[in-house]
């Protein structure tokens, strides 16, 4: 066997048995506390049969949420991401496992003895994380890739920079040796043979399918950037109706798409988080009102479903007339038009609470596309029409491209992201970005701003537009 498929089975050994290690610490540290105090001097009758089924719940729980937070990515995470993803499960579980402790005495508990334990979990997360990732990194070599990127579609810088980016996060797994352009490739074998990863970066059509049945028979592993087509061939229903298989795509027109009872989710978890933030939003509200005097809301007009335009609302982190001239100015990394209240907020995401009241009208969901500003919309529309599909669902608190992006993803990438839950949408699914998205409120790169050049870029192509409409 090879050096790269013995990386390649190293890789699952470690993870694998990592994963089963951090499973039995969550067990054994819940079972200990369970059995150890609660069932013999709280709840006493309670048989040891039932103490079984309950921590089968825990360990079903623990499981779910740590699939959910990607809690077991060892190898594609940093160190303090995988264990905060593992902080994030164990509480869940073991909060879920304290109320159904509670509900079986019929009074509240000593939440002494469970919360000593959260903590000796969390602290074994994180050392856990930390041991497993240095071994790692340690026994398992990065594996050789080559990228095949279009010319005709991007740019050699723009795929030096997908490059980059893939290396930044992820170069102790892929080490890209080579960039070839698609259109130079004649003979496949010479040229990908020696890689056993292959990345396509705007290659289609022909080549595309060249590369993949190559890819295929040759048992190469293979990562491709889709198409919008390729996304929304997601939301595409198979049909019988002769002995030729057809794809079905039904397009919702002016309606917008969503599963049914989602308005009736949103109303009602809205009322449920008025209630439990509203003492957070008062204390926001006094606080930017006293540090400078000014507005305590800020409104700006964003597009929702079906084009519509409306006045989104949050709490004012920047100073008063921002952009005096009326010209957008996306927030870049170290604004200095960001109060001293306004960093904070806007790194707890404290400053969207006020959207809770756009939900409430009907104008945005918990779950959807980040609404963007008209001026934004107008401006990636031109050169990206495809942008506009993002209109035909209600603009959303949270998103699958706050999820899985960032602030400063580019117009494109996040067309792609949102699509994929536009065409996949589900009561499911939405239960899961909500709550992802407690993971990304702690994630800082998340909420970084656009650097200045892409700044300066989109205000330029703003100015340009708006003269345009003024012509």
């Amino acid at each position: 066997m090879s050096a790269k498929m013995r990386s390649a089975s190293q890789d699952r050994t470690i993870t694998n048995t990592a994963n089963v290690i951090m499973t039995l610490v969550a067990m054994a540290s819940t079972c200990a506390v369970w059995f150890g105090y609660y069932n013999d001097f709280v709840f006493r009758t309670y048989r040891m049969a039932g103490g079984v089924v309950s921590m089968a719940i825990y360990l079903a729980v623990y499981l779910l949420f740590a699939r959910v937070y990607r809690a077991f990515k060892i190898a594609s995470f940093p160190i303090m991401e995988t264990g905060f993803s593992q902080c994030l499960a164990l509480g869940i579980a073991d909060v879920f496992i304290y109320v159904e402790g509670c509900l079986i005495y019929r009074q509240y508990i000593n939440i002494l003895p469970g919360a000593v334990t959260a903590a000796v979990q969390f602290v074994l997360a994180f050392v856990w994380a930390t041991l497993v990732k240095q071994y790692f990194l340690k026994h398992v070599q990065p594996q050789e890739c080559v990228m095949v990127y279009h010319t005709a579609k991007y740019s050699r810088g723009a795929a030096e920079l997908f490059v980059k980016k893939i290396e930044a996060k992820y170069g102790h797994l892929f080490r890209i040796d080579k960039s070839l352009p698609a259109e130079a490739l004649k003979e496949l074998d010479a040229a990908l043979r020696p890689y056993p990863v292959l990345f396509l970066f705007g290659v289609e059509g022909t080549q595309r399918s060249r590369i993949f049945n190559y890819a295929s028979s040759t048992g190469k592993k293979l990562y491709m950037v889709p198409t919008i087509e390729d996304v929304l061939a997601r939301g595409f229903q198979v049909k019988h109706l002769i002995d030729t298989p057809l794809f079905a795509y039904e397009s919702h027109g002016d309606r917008p798409a969503s599963y049914p009872g989602k308005r009736l989710i949103d109303i009602v978890l809205s009322l449920l988080m008025l209630l439990v933030t509203f003492p957070i939003m008062l204390v926001t509200a006094l606080c930017i009102k006293l540090e400078d005097h000014g507005d305590v809301f800020f409104r700006q007009k964003r597009y929702t479903a079906g084009g519509k335009v409306f006045e989104i609302l949050k709490f004012r982190s920047m100073v008063m007339d921002a952009e005096t001239d009326g010209k957008p100015r996306p927030c870049t990394a170290g604004d200095s038009r960001v109060t001293k209240v306004g960093k904070i907020i806007r790194a707890t995401r404290i400053d969207e609470l006020p959207q809770i009241f756009n939900i409430l009208s009907g104008d945005m969901s918990w779950v959807g596309p980040r609404p963007e500003r008209i001026e934004h919309v107008d401006l990636f529309a031109r050169d990206l029409p495809e942008f506009n599909y993002r209109l035909r669902v209600r603009a959303g608190l949270t998103g699958y491209a706050q999820i899985y992006g960032k602030y400063n993803t580019t117009a494109r990438d996040k067309l792609l992201l949102d699509l994929l839950y536009i065409e996949q949408q589900s009561f499911v699914l939405d239960v899961k970005i909500f709550f992802m998205t407690i993971k990304t409120m702690f994630t800082p790169e998340a909420a970084e701003g656009f650097d200045e050049a892409r700044a300066k870029a989109i205000n330029a192509r703003a100015a340009e537009e708006k003269e345009i409409v003024n012509a």
